[in-house]
């Protein structure tokens, strides 16, 4: 699982394949395929991101952290 600091909607690709996840121009066919979808293989901002919830300035690192710390104790059970 992973939450990135996405602020813009194509970021989340750019960074999909800057952390490795993907490999170069390839990010839209592994989230086209469901990877990064919460029952997917390997889940990537499962709340819907910073862009959800409005991109709360100073608060945003805070709240990434939250939603990491609620997947990982629901999962953890």
């Amino acid at each position: 699982m992973a939450e990135v600091h996405v602020y813009f909607t194509p970021t989340e690709l750019v960074l999909m394949e800057d952390l490795g996840f993907s490999p170069r121009g390839q990010a839209w066919k592994d989230t086209m395929d469901g990877r990064f979808d919460l029952d997917g293989d390997q889940p990537v901002n499962p709340d819907g991101g910073l862009k959800s919830f409005g991109h709360p300035i100073g608060a945003s690192g805070l709240r990434m952290m939250h939603e990491m710390w609620l997947q990982l104790w629901r999962r953890g059970r």
